[in-house]
């Protein structure tokens, strides 16, 4: 089983890379911090005469610190330890007059432990916010569907023991790869991605680090590890509840399969963006908790 959340995953590296590149950014350095045998992805580019971070959405993840108990309060020099990484990323900051860039607390801690590890610290010239984040985690004796809001279960039902899906985890055809690429080319109305971007993403589900589902040309995509997953892509015909039911058989998958902590993102009720919003409340529909999302910002 995977160990490592895409977001600290080399693949998920080089695809950032390449996607931003496409996208106008000059990629400049990696800046990813290696210490203690810590992980993470920060990378430095320019984008419109501004130096910024990136490696997760707008900003970076507090590197993975796995070489203590991070959940042991009591663990001697702890502190000590996860300042001395956000030194780190305060000189980088500094260093390379950084803009636009949040550093995320590891989604995974935020659900574990409840609280936010930068409240043990110095955080000089950054400031703590938070967000509500979306996902579903599988009741002990509850099944997926009574698990979701009964609109979804509706229309979940509709398509119970009558479509026909197929999942690809350790492997998958050029044909169906390519049809998803190509369907995602058709509902974007443009390329989104440079073709190194989609043979990332193809290596990730040949080496188990996501999941394809695919139903009459629909596709969704989850990154998987063993206590973090998230619902990536959707390439799915425009308001076709088919999207709905696939879904749920990856939600079904995924807890059959002890993966357990599946990631929607963030809850935008307060936005003046009515697709956003809109999405938000769709994504609710099919979770059935919440965690906090803590992050620094300058």
């Amino acid at each position: 089983m995977n160990t490592t959340p895409f977001y600290y995953d080399n693949l998920w590296k080089e695809h950032e890379i390449e996607y931003l590149k496409f996208n106008n950014y000059t990629f400049i350095k990696d800046l990813s911090y290696t210490e203690n045998n810590c992980r993470s992805i920060i990378l430095l580019f320019n984008y419109e005469g501004n130096n910024i971070l990136r490696g997760y959405a707008d900003g970076i993840i507090f590197p993975q610190i796995n070489y203590f108990d991070i959940e042991n309060i009591h663990t001697k020099k702890r502190d000590k330890k996860i300042q001395n990484i956000l030194d780190y990323i305060l000189k980088v900051f500094n260093d390379y007059n950084i803009v636009d860039t949040k550093v995320y607390q590891d989604p995974y801690l935020c659900k574990k432990l409840g609280y936010s590890i930068f409240d043990l610290l110095d955080l000089k010239q950054l400031k703590l916010k938070y967000k509500l984040e979306m996902y579903f985690e599988k009741s002990q004796g509850n099944n997926i569907l009574t698990s979701l809001k009964s609109k979804s279960r509706t229309i979940i039902n509709k398509y119970l023991n009558k479509t026909k899906f197929n999942i690809y985890f350790g492997e998958v055809n050029d044909t169906i790869f390519n049809s998803l690429v190509d369907k995602h080319l058709e509902l974007s109305g443009k390329k989104t991605k440079p073709d190194k971007c989609w043979s990332i993403l193809k290596d990730m589900i040949k080496e188990k680090k996501a999941i394809l589902l695919v139903s009459d040309n629909n596709y969704i995509i989850y990154f998987i590890s063993n206590k973090y997953c998230y619902y990536a892509i959707n390439a799915c015909t425009k308001r076709d509840s088919i999207v709905s039911y696939l879904l749920y058989e990856g939600l079904k998958w995924l807890t059959e399969n002890k993966f357990n902590f599946i990631h929607f993102y963030t809850y935008e009720k307060y936005i003046k963006d009515e697709k956003k919003k809109c999405i938000s409340k769709y994504k609710k529909a099919l979770c059935n908790k919440m965690f906090t999302q803590y992050y620094l910002e300058l």
